[in-house]
């Protein structure tokens, strides 16, 4: 697993066509745009907890 440090408005790229940009956050909580073609399918999960097909 990679951990990385972004500050607000860095991004990371993912392949050619998903961008994930921080957007700032608060203590508890971060904000992220992800920025894929509609074709990727984008879900939100805990860590820890995945899920069973």
């Amino acid at each position: 697993m990679l951990k990385l440090s972004l500050k607000p408005g860095e991004y990371i790229t993912l392949g050619d066509n998903i961008k994930i940009i921080f957007s700032g956050g608060s203590a508890n909580n971060i904000h992220l745009l992800v920025d894929a073609p509609r074709e990727i399918n984008v879900a939100r999960n805990s860590a820890g907890k995945d899920k069973k097909p």
